[in-house]
C-alpha cells in the first residue's frame, strides 16, 4: 500500500502525545495488482520511554470501505 498521513493536531502532555488528522491510502490486490482508494481519519497515541524515544502505544483508523469490499 501507499499511504499519505495529513496532520492536523498535534499535542504533549508530559510523557504522552497524540497525533490526529486524515489520511489517503492505495492499496494494491495481490493477486490482481488492482489498486484501490481509501480515506479516512486517525489518531495515533505515543508515550515518551525512558531513553526519551517515543513509542506508539495506541492507534485507531477510521474510513469508509474501498468500493466492492
Amino acid at each position: 500500500s501507499d499511504i499519505a498521513l495529513h496532520s492536523q493536531n498535534f499535542e504533549t502532555s508530559g510523557d504522552l502525545a497524540y497525533d490526529s488528522g486524515d489520511f489517503q491510502e492505495t492499496l494494491i490486490t495481490i493477486a490482481t495488482g488492482a489498486k484501490v482508494a481509501s480515506s479516512g481519519s486517525y489518531i495515533i497515541i505515543f508515550k515518551r520511554q525512558s531513553s526519551g524515544s517515543w513509542q506508539i502505544v495506541q492507534q485507531v483508523w477510521t474510513g469508509t470501505p474501498p468500493p466492492g469490499t
